[in-house]
Parts: structure tokens; C-alpha cells; sequence
């Protein structure tokens, strides 16, 4: 089967798998995918954790003693998959690099670049899923800046000063009528006035 068969595979979150059906369970909630039971232990993951391939699968022995093992052999030697379950379709292998529009998974796998970070494991180690390369931590200012609601940072001074110095406004949100500079205008221009009033 070819990924792009299986992608496929209606929108399951709300359902419940048919008896014919398994169940994959994935890590990213609320995900649900229902799969055919005839794909479960057939040596490709169709869950996006690999759920199917973990279900106390035996697989077919790789010495030749058939023609369907002969088959099997022909058709899975040195895919990066250890599809044998004893690794003897992929020794002496010299596998070809990545090109650079694919990514280099951890296990040697090639898959297209655009497969990364979309939530299905593609490359079957979840190398192309980890955390660290598909979450964009937030930016932060540092001290003595204020972090506009765009995600740039202007000097704290810059707050408050009837300026839009973020290009969205959000340093001049909250700010009310009377800034600092002006309270303070202000304060010392009252003060005068009540100088000036005890003074008369």
C-alpha cells in the first residue's frame, strides 16, 4: 500500500471502530483512526504510533524456503524496514543519503520533508513527530522590554506614551486617560496652584 492510499481514512474521533475494524489509539488526542484488521501486524504502521505493529505480531520467517518467503524477501530487502523480524533483510545493505528535499529520519529512513510535523508517524520511530523540531517555544523579551501582543519587544519606557511602537497597539492597550508623564505634569502643576492659593 502507498501512504497516500491510506491518509485517507475519514475523520474517526467521534465514532466508534466496526467490529471488521481495529481501533488505533493514537498519542495525539482527539484523534481516532479506524484501520482494517487485515492491515494489523502486516510489518507497515498504519496508526500513527505504530499500534498496529505492537499487537504481539509474529512475522512470516525470511529464510528461503518458499516462494511466498522468496517474494517477501525480493520485495523487502533493504527498505529500512526490518520486516524479518530478525533484521536479515537489511544486513549488508548500503543504503543511498537523503536527498534534501526529504528528511533523514533517526532509523536511516528517507521520507519527504513536508511529512514532518504532521502528526502521523512516517517515519515508524516517531523521528519525524519529536517535540523539540514540531513546538515553537514562546519568544520572550528581555528584561526592560515589554512583549507586544505581535510577539516583538519594545524598550518599557516605550509603553504608555500615546505612541504605537508595537504596530498593533497592544503597548498602548490598558494605558487609560493619564500616562506617568502626564499625572506627574499634573501633580506639579496642582501643587503650584495650591502654593499660589495659601500664598494669597
Amino acid at each position: 500500500r502507498w501512504m497516500g492510499d491510506l491518509i485517507d481514512i475519514y475523520d474517526q474521533s467521534n465514532r466508534s471502530c466496526a467490529p471488521t475494524e481495529f481501533t488505533c489509539i493514537n498519542n495525539r488526542p482527539p484523534d481516532r483512526r479506524c484501520i482494517p484488521q487485515s492491515w494489523v501486524c502486516d510489518g507497515d504502521s498504519d496508526c500513527s504510533d505504530a499500534y498496529d505493529e505492537h499487537q504481539n505480531c509474529t512475522r512470516a520467517s525470511c529464510a528461503v524456503n518458499s516462494l511466498l518467503s522468496a517474494l517477501m524477501i525480493l520485495t523487502c530487502l533493504c527498505d529500512r524496514r526490518n520486516d524479518c523480524g530478525d533484521n536479515s533483510d537489511e544486513r549488508g545493505c548500503s543504503y543511498p543519503p537523503c536527498t534534501q528535499q526529504q528528511f533523514t529520519c533517526q532509523n536511516g529512513r528517507c521520507i519527504p520533508k513536508v511529512y514532518v510535523c504532521d502528526g502521523d508517524n512516517d517515519c515508524e520511530d516517531e523521528s519525524d513527530e519529536l517535540d523539540h523540531m514540531c513546538t515553537t517555544p514562546e519568544a520572550t523579551c528581555p528584561p526592560n522590554y515589554f512583549k507586544c501582543d505581535n510577539g516583538h519587544c519594545i524598550e518599557a519606557v516605550k509603553v504608555c506614551n500615546r505612541i504605537d511602537e508595537c504596530s498593533d497597539n497592544s503597548d498602548e492597550k490598558g494605558c487609560g486617560m493619564w500616562n506617568v508623564s502626564e499625572i506627574s505634569h499634573y501633580c506639579i502643576q496642582f501643587n503650584s496652584m495650591i502654593k499660589a492659593t495659601i500664598q494669597v
